[in-house]
């Protein structure tokens, strides 16, 4: 409700006499995030190294 018709108009549907209430209790908060993928594939590189020489080794 509160994204298609606002915070107000959510509080009001609740019965909550502050959207403040409404706010902390029920919208859910949008996390945005830098995109780390390529750091994060070029950390896991060397893992992925290993594994194949030990699954080399084991196989």
């Amino acid at each position: 409700m509160e994204r298609a018709l606002g915070l107000e108009a959510a509080a009001r549907q609740a019965g909550h006499g502050s959207s403040e209430i409404t706010r902390r209790h029920y919208v859910e908060r949008a996390v945005v995030v830098p995109d780390y993928t390529a750091t994060l594939d070029e950390y896991s590189r060397p893992i992925r190294a290993l594994r194949a020489v030990t699954d080399d080794a084991a196989g």
